[in-house]
This record gives C-alpha cells, sequence and structure tokens, in this order.
C-alpha cells in the first residue's frame, strides 16, 4: 500500500526552532468538506459511543468531569481506526493537545454540546495511512502494474530460511503458561512478513486470515483479504466482552469444522509422495490457493457462526454433557474443543508418524491484525480491545498443539506486544515473565546473487538501482525484478516510492511542516545513524511510530517487552531517498539539519553522549552533498547522491577555499614525496549516502572499505549501542573511516584507501602528538595476495590515506564557575605521562608544536584571523623510521574549531547553532542565571565535589581551595602536514 496522509501539523516536541510559521498558534488549513471521511449518520452513532464511553471512565475513575485528553482519546477510538490511533492513548492525547490550543478548545467545546463532528475533521488527527492529502495530487505507482509486480513477487520462489527458523522458534518456545499459545511479529514495512508465515504454511498446516480493512485497498494489495472474516471479527454482536468472546469462539468452533470437512476434499497423495505433517501442510495450502476454495471454506464458517444463537443449535450437535455447563459459552467452548479434537484427529489419519510430540501441529494466523487492535470492544475495566478478547479466546486452547501468530506493520508494538504489567488481561499480568517476546527474524540482505565477489562490479554498476536494491529488505528488488514490461518506469519510480514509504506521506515535496516529527526525524537518521536517549518514554513512542510508519526496522525486543532496540540499517535505496528528501528540505530551509537536531537535543530526545561525533557526521554529509551537486549539477532537481563523487571535490565543499587548496597541495607527513595531496588522489572517488555503526576492529582495514563502498556507506568506529563488546586499542585511534576508490577499476580490496578521522571536542585544541593516527596500527593496510599480480602488488603496497583530525572545541565561552576540570593534580617528578595506545611519540608534522600544548595552541596560532594553513617546506629524510615494506604516504589534516572560517559546510550565521550542538549540557551549563556569582552560589550548595572556592571556601589550602585554569576558545584553524625530519 503506498502511504498516504493527510496535511497534518506537527505533534508535540515538534522539529525546528520557532517562528512565525511554526507557530502552534497559527491556523492550519482544514480538510474541506467533500474530502470528509465521516456522513452525518455515522457523526451522530459515534457522538452517542464518544458519550457512553466518557461517561464509563468517569465513573470508574470517580472524576468530578472529564478531562479533554480523555474525550480526545475516546474520539479516536471509537472511529475503528479511520482517525490516527497514536492519540487513543492520553499521554498522546495531552501532549497532542498541549501545543495545539485551538484543538483544545474545539474538543471542550465540542464536549459542552456532545457533538464531535468538528474535532473528527481536524487534519491533525487523520489516519497517515488511508487520509488523503488534498493539497497536493497524490504519489502513486501505477495500479495495474503495481499488482502484477506484488503478485508475481509472491509466486516466486523464496530466498531464505526465515519460515523455517520461524516454525524451529516457535516450536522452541514454552507454551504452558497463560497467553503463550500466541506471538506478534513486529516489524517494518517491506520486510515480507506476510511471505514468511505464508511460507511457514508448508511446514505445518496452517488456517491463514487476512483482516486488511477494506479502505487500504485501494492501492490493490496482494494477497487478498478475507472480507467476510475480517467483518465477523471486526464488528462482533454483543454488548459486553462475554458476548463478543462467545461470537468469536462460535467462530473458532465452525471453523474447525469446515475445515475438518474440506480435508475429505484433498486429493490423496501421489505415490511417490511421503505422509508426512509437512507433506500434509503442503498440500493443503495447495488446495487452499485453488479456485475459490479459501473463500468458500471461510464463508461457510462465518455463516454458521452467524446462525448460531448464544448456544443454540450447538448443544444438539455437541451433547457432552451439557447440563454441567452454567452460561452458554461453556457450552460453545466445549463443543468448540471438541471439533479441534476431531480436526487434530483427521490430521493424524492422514500421516503416516502420528505419534505426540511437543511441535505445534495445526498453525492459525492473522495479518493486518491492526484491524483488530484499532476495533471497539464494549466497555470494560480492563480497555480490552477486540485484540485481545480474540488472545483470550485462543488461550482458551493452549494445551493442545494450536498455535496463533498476529502480524501488523502499522501497529505500534505496545498495541500487539505490551509489557507483562501493561497487558489488558489479568491472566497475561500474572504471567507476564512467560510471554512470547515478539518476533523479529525477518529476510534482509537475502538476494540469490549473495556473496558478491571481488573484481566483479565497477563505480557505475554499484550505482545502478538493481544493484543497490538488492541491500536490505526484500521489497524493493522483488519489485524491479518482477516488473516485466513496467522494469524501466519501475526503475523510475523506486526511489521516489521509498521516499513516500520513509516519510509516510503522499507528496514527494511537503513542505517542513507538513510532515510529523517522526517523518522529519526518521529521514536524517537514515542517513546520520542519530542515537536516541533510551531513558526517555517519549523515545519509546517515537521509534515505535517509526517502525510502524517510517521504514524503521526492529532489530530486538526482549523478554519483558518493556523495551526495543531498533534502528535504520544500511539500506542503499532507502539511503539514496533520504538523501533526495533532505535536498528537498534544503531548498526550503537551508538550516532544517541543525535545526532539528538542535530542538531534538534540547528536549532530550537525542543522546549527549556523542555530540561532537554527530556534528562531523553532518559536516562529512553536508559536504558530500554539495559535492554531489557541483559534480553532478541537475539544475533545481536533486542528483543522484549514490553516485558518488571526486574525492578532491568533496574536500574543497568540506573545507574553506583557502584551506581546501593548501590541503590539495599539501604532501605526506610520513615518507619524503614531491607528490601532492591532489596529484594523489586525482582518479579517487568517494561514495557515502549514509553511515553504519561498527563495533570490531576491522572496522579500520580497506577489506572493510571495500565492503562499505558497495553500499555506498562510510562506517562510525567502536560502537557498542547493541552489543558487549571488547575494545581493542586502534579503536581508539579513529572514529570515522570514509571509504576512498583510488581508482575506476572492478571494486576489490586492493582498490581502496580512506579518509580515516579522529573527532575531539575539547575546549581548548590537544597535541598532534597524542592524535596521530598509523595506518600500521589501524592495520589498515593487509598484505595483497600471493595471486596479485607485480604491478598491482607494488601499486596497491604504496596506496595513501588521509588522516583527518577534527578537534571541534565548544565555540561558546562557557563561564569558568560552570566548567569542572578532572585533572588538577601533576603528576610526580619521576612519573613519566604514558602516551595513549598505538601513539607515535614524535610524528613528522607540519609547523612546530605549541609551546604550552596543556593550555592549547601557541599565541602564533591566536592572532586576530585564527583560521590559517601553516605548511613549512620539507625537512630531510633522515630521521624517517625504518620499515619493512615501503610506506603508505599519509597526508595529514589538522582542522581546529568548529566554524564558518574552517568549514565551507557551515555558513557564516551558523556558528553559535553548531556551538550549541557541542556544547555541555550539565546541569551548570544549563543553569538559566549564568554569572559568576549564581554559578558560585550553586557550587556552594555541593551538589558535587571538586576543587575551587565553591566547594572549599571554608578550608585553606593551597591545593583544594583554588581558581581552576580557564582556556579562551577560538573560531578555529587548520594546519596540513608534511614530512619533516
Amino acid at each position: 500500500m503506498d502511504p498516504t496522509s493527510a496535511n497534518m501539523k506537527r505533534r508535540p516536541g515538534s522539529t525546528g526552532p520557532s517562528t512565525s510559521s511554526d507557530s502552534p498558534q497559527q491556523k492550519k488549513p482544514r480538510l474541506d468538506e467533500p474530502h470528509l471521511p465521516f456522513s452525518d449518520e455515522e457523526d451522530n452513532k459515534l457522538d452517542k459511543e464518544v458519550v457512553e464511553q466518557v461517561n464509563n471512565r468517569v465513573a470508574s475513575f470517580e472524576l468530578v468531569k472529564p478531562f479533554p485528553a480523555l474525550i480526545l482519546s475516546k474520539i479516536v477510538q471509537t472511529a475503528h481506526g479511520r482517525l490516527n490511533d497514536e492519540y487513543i492513548s492520553n499521554d498522546r492525547a495531552d501532549d497532542l493537545l498541549k501545543v495545539d490550543r485551538e484543538l483544545y478548545s474545539l474538543v471542550v467545546a465540542a464536549w459542552e454540546k456532545k457533538k464531535f463532528a468538528s474535532v473528527r475533521r481536524m487534519p491533525v488527527l487523520q489516519n497517515p495511512e488511508i487520509s488523503p492529502n488534498i493539497s497536493s495530487p497524490p504519489y502513486q505507482l501505477d495500479k495495474t502494474a503495481h499488482r502484477k509486480v506484488i503478485e508475481s513477487a509472491w509466486n516466486n520462489p523464496y530466498e531464505g530460511p526465515y519460515h523455517r527458523l520461524l516454525y524451529s522458534n516457535i516450536n522452541k518456545m514454552d507454551r504452558t503458561g497463560p497467553y503463550t499459545n500466541s506471538v506478534a511479529i513486529i516489524q517494518s514495512s517491506g520486510t515480507g512478513k506476510s511471505r514468511m508465515v505464508h511460507e511457514q504454511s508448508n511446514l505445518v498446516f496452517t488456517i491463514p486470515f487476512n483482516l486488511r480493512e477494506a479502505a487500504d485497498n485501494k492501492d490493490l494489495p496482494f494477497p487478498p483479504p478475507d472480507e467476510k472474516v475480517r467483518e465477523f471479527l471486526a464488528h462482533p454482536s454483543g454488548e459486553d466482552v462475554a458476548a463478543v468472546r462467545l461470537h468469536y469462539v462460535t467462530f473458532l468452533l465452525y471453523t474447525f469444522q469446515a475445515v475438518r470437512d474440506e480435508l475429505g476434499k484433498l486429493d490423496p497423495p501421489r505415490i511417490d509422495q511421503p505422509k508426512s505433517r509437512k507433506a500434509l501442510a503442503g498440500r493443503w495450502r495447495a488446495h487452499l490457493e485453488q479456485g475459490r476454495v479459501r473463500e468458500s471454506l471461510y464463508n461457510a464458517a462465518t455463516d454458521k457462526a452467524k446462525a448460531a444463537h448464544a448456544g443454540a443449535g450447538i448443544v444438539d450437535s455437541h451433547p457432552d454433557n451439557p447440563q454441567k455447563y452454567k452460561d452458554p459459552f461453556d457450552v460453545v467452548e466445549a463443543a468448540a474443543k471438541a471439533e479441534l479434537r476431531k480436526l487434530l484427529s483427521e490430521m493424524d489419519s492422514l500421516v503416516d508418524s502420528p505419534a505426540t510430540t511437543s511441535d505445534v501441529k495445526l498453525m492459525f494466523y492473522f495479518d493486518e491484525a491492526s484491524t483488530l487492535t484499532r476495533g471497539k470492544a464494549p466497555s470494560n475495566p480492563d480497555n480490552k480491545n477486540l485484540y485481545d478478547i480474540l488472545c483470550s479466546c485462543f488461550n482458551t486452547f493452549r494445551t493442545y498443539p494450536l498455535f496463533v501468530i498476529f502480524l501488523s506493520t502499522s501497529s505500534h508494538i505496545e498495541a500487539l506486544a505490551p509489557s507483562g504489567p501493561l497487558a489488558n488481561s489479568a491472566r497475561a499480568r500474572i504471567n507476564a515473565d512467560g510471554l512470547q517476546a515478539p518476533i523479529t527474524e525477518v529476510a534482509f540482505d537475502c538476494h540469490k546473487d549473495f556473496p558478491i565477489k571481488s573484481h566483479q562490479y565497477t563505480l557505475q554498476e554499484v550505482s545502478d538501482v538493481a544493484f543497490m536494491a538488492k541491500f536490505g529488505r526484500p521489497l524493493f528488488w522483488a519489485m524491479l525484478e518482477n516488473a516485466g514490461e513496467s522494469e524501466d518506469n519501475m526503475r523510475v519510480d523506486i526511489i521516489p516510492f521509498a521516499r513516500a514509504k520513509l516519510t509516510c506521506h503522499n507528496k514527494l515535496d511537503p513542505s517542513f511542516n507538513e510532515l510529523t516529527k517522526e517523518a522529519v526525524l526518521a529521514t536524517l537518521d537514515v542517513r546520520l545513524n542519530l542515537g536516541f536517549n533510551t531513558s526517555k518514554q517519549d523515545t519509546f513512542k517515537l521509534e515505535s511510530a517509526q517502525v510502524a510508519s517510517h521504514m524503521r526496522m526492529m532489530f530486538s525486543v526482549p523478554q519483558d517487552r518493556a523495551s526495543f532496540h531498533s534502528g535504520y540499517p544500511s539500506e542503499p535505496i532507502l539511503a539514496e531517498a533520504a538523501a533526495q528528501q533532505m535536498y528537498a528540505f534544503r531548498q526550503k530551509r537551508p538550516s532544517v539539519v541543525v535545526d532539528v537536531l538542535k530542538d531534538n537535543m534540547d528536549n532530550g530526545l537525542l543522546d549527549l553522549g556523542g555530540r561532537g561525533e554527530l556534528v562531523a557526521r553532518v559536516l562529512l554529509t553536508a559536504a558530500y552533498d554539495r559535492a554531489m551537486e557541483k559534480d553532478h549539477p541537475k539544475g533545481p532537481q536533486a542528483p543522484f547522491y549514490s553516485k558518488g563523487c571526486n574525492l578532491t571535490t568533496f574536500l574543497e565543499e568540506l573545507f574553506r577555499d583557502k584551506h581546501a587548496e593548501i590541503i590539495l597541495g599539501s604532501h605526506p607527513d610520513n615518507v619524503k614525496s614531491h607528490t601532492t595531496l591532489r596529484d594523489a588522489f586525482k582518479d579517487a572517488k568517494v561514495r557515502f549516502t549514509h553511515f553504519v555503526k561498527m563495533a570490531d576492529d576491522t572496522a579500520t582495514t580497506t577489506e572493510a572499505m571495500y565492503a562499505a563502498f558497495l553500499r555506498g556507506m562510510a562506517i562510525v568506529c567502536h560502537s557498542n549501542q547493541y552489543m558487549t563488546v571488547v575494545c581493542h586499542s586502534n579503536q581508539y585511534m579513529t572514529d570515522v573511516m570514509v571509504p576512498v576508490l583510488l581508482w575506476d577499476e572492478k571494486l576489490c580490496e586492493e582498490v581502496m584507501t580512506s579518509i580515516c578521522i579522529q573527532i575531539k571536542r575539547r575546549i581548548t585544541a590537544g597535541t598532534k602528538q597524542a592524535y596521530a593516527i598509523d595506518d600500521a596500527s589501524l592495520y589498515l593496510f593487509p598484505k595483497p595476495s600471493e595471486s596479485t599480480s607485480k604491478s598491482t602488488n607494488a601499486r596497491a603496497n604504496s596506496r595513501p590515506y588521509i588522516t583527518l583530525i577534527m578537534e571541534l572545541g565548544v565555540q561558546q565561552s562557557t563561564p569558568s564557575l560552570a566548567m569542572t576540570h578532572l585533572s588538577v593534580m601533576k603528576p610526580p617528578p619521576n612519573v613519566a605521562k604514558k602516551p595513549p595506545p598505538n601513539v607515535v611519540k614524535k610524528p613528522h608534522l607540519v609547523g612546530k608544536a605549541p609551546s604550552k600544548p596543556e593550555s592549547g595552541p601557541s599565541s602564533k596560532m591566536r592572532e586576530k584571523t585564527p583560521s590559517k594553513v601553516d605548511v613549512p617546506t620539507h625537512g630531510s629524510r633522515s630521521g624517517l623510521r625504518s620499515r619493512a615494506e615501503p610506506e603508505h604516504p599519509r597526508y595529514s589534516i589538522f582542522a581546529y574549531g568548529c566554524s564558518s572560517t574552517v568549514y565551507k559546510v557551515i555558513e557564516p550565521g551558523q556558528k553559535a547553532q553548531y556551538a550549541q550542538l557541542l556544547a555541555s549540557r550539565s546541569f551548570l551549563a544549563s543553569h538559566q542565571r549564568q554569572t559568576p556569582d549564581s554559578l558560585l552560589a550553586v557550587r556552594k550548595l555541593k551538589p558535587f565535589w571538586a576543587a575551587g572556592p565553591g566547594c572549599y571556601h571554608w578550608l585553606k589550602s593551597s591545593l583544594l581551595n583554588t581558581e581552576a585554569p580557564v582556556g579562551k576558545p577560538d573560531d578555529g584553524w587548520l594546519e596540513a602536514g608534511t614530512f619533516e625530519a
């Protein structure tokens, strides 16, 4: 389904600075009357439901009157999925009302009149997956072609072992406790969830259901929904939860019966066919796919269930001592269990080995289960929805070898798999530790052409969308490879389609305000690999929404289901889509990236631990994008960012012109050479549309550079975000590795090198001796293989590389009393300070070392215009350390500061914004009154202890009661290295 969206106001915590155009008080466009989704008759009916549910909650909680967030949540809930179900949550509804005062007033006025039609028409409440965007023509693939592509892909051979892994994992689950015979598969769109469970039906006897809403069928999705089953389950009869349970168990009873009857129609197995359970499962699946067998089967079950009246007629056909049951539900439940036993017995009779095992013998799955999570259930104290009630019905069969899978893309994790203590069933809460953690293992990087071999592709070939689509989720390559006669159109459509999926918007170039906070952050996250503050509940909500609607991948959910791990892994198609979306952002709001990051650091959503690294990624990405736009100009249109650009252009766009010129004219600093950087890298290309994190020491090798270049990614080193790692010393020397293709030849390790980047965020510059990066310590270049020719071997052994030290610093003057210096004592005279691991003690660098390195750069470097490049003449080769093999020439760049005087990608007015991104967010630095007297008074309250008059003013001590040194910030400067004896 192609995503669509209403013209939506930004949600709470909206990105971007507060301006007049973005102000919450400013009026937003309303949906015009002809496009409204509710009729007057529907409004009147839903109004009564809202009043009833609100009054029930008021009575339950003994409230004096309902609060607006409760009213809004019930307006959304009673809309049955036609409004954005995110606001069923009272917390999310309250967040929205806090920033949208117009909506707040409308809700209050509507409650007074008990008429809520005007609230339902608010754009911000529309379901982004089904609401029309009236401001522009929607983006859509050709419907007929789309249907043919999906149907063709569905029927093609399945790639990967994921269906077998799924069945194996289910069989290993402990299914003895309450609510343990069901599991949810929660994963992003396009990952093959439906195909995986469909393929599993070749392994285990399966009864499949697709509950897709009728409103979701406008783009001809495949496979088609089971409409009668959906209507029966989504609109149950009954005025209370018990009646709905009776409704559902009656349906299951007649489903068991109908399936048993249909088994008798199966063609007998061929003589050469085994009579195993797996073979029976395959024959049953094939039978369901014949003609209208599936439709007729389900119609028969639903028709019989509708005809049954609270157990009437069931007692006669199942006279299993009905007198012992107290109510109709007990009668129906007993009858359903009897039918299930008959069905299992019939299945056993059709196989050679009916011996009882612990394996699941009968599998149900419900695709598009969000229809049930959004479904209205009768008022109940536990606030159960239809999904909860259906789970409770299946729970009655947990002693049988039956298991149920629920799938959804659009549902948030809290809907299908709430943490145990928050489950809507008392029995589930009691067995919170035994509930099944959601399945996240789905197909990824599963193309049939893998593994890729060296010397197979050129830069031009890996920049083709057909190659890029092979990586990541199967959606993109399945669409391209099954397009048939529409392949040319599909190749053009695939990136716009990915943009629409990423932003969950049907307009390719929406204004910034038309996108939700989740959509904007998703676009940046795909490229920059943001880190979120996992301690905030808002992070859980944000990432859950991005999984549901913005292509974020769910990596893992722990047993308690109270949290999850998710992110945007390397997907070249999605990264290209994000790059083009960022281009659209910049045309209307050039400072969008910095604005969004600043806002989300201020509200605590982004993790503050890696600010320097994040700012560096922003600068590098901006330079790459500008270089692409310079090397591949397309007028007002965005270039195809995956093509790659010249390395020299990249450096010219990263640094100011005068600095770039000196860098390009610089020479190696570890060997004597007259080859300038410009000449050494004259044919070199860089290609990175996104960043990924690596956790081991292979990140700094040219083998990893080769792999990264294939996918168009740069590497962030020593990440331990998702795993426990043993840190290797070489990882401390570099933070980012940018792959560089030296020669435009068939791609392999031997043609790769790197820009090795170290990022520092110090108030004053550190010594260059402490920052030296050496290829040997990084294991950057391996020994060429024995099969490599002598000429190529010699060339590979002398490949150059670039090191870049980004000493970003903090570019705002923080009062000295807001800074706490950790190093106060000097080491004893007889104790030598140890250098950092793997640091060369005397690197051959350009320029004189600062006379007082411990306090910052020399006075010469602090002149009025501090941005400069100092490249002295070459020294002699004497003193060069000996090495058994030839040196790899190293071109070193030292960039100090984070301002427009150093970096070309920073506009003159953005220095303060970058300074805020880099600045410490300690509570002292955030204290509103930044005067020395106020900060000193706060320190005297003793929130922590540190040397200085704030803590020790009461003690006469030359060590403890003394002023801490203060370093002055600089505008920045830059140095390029050359060899010096």
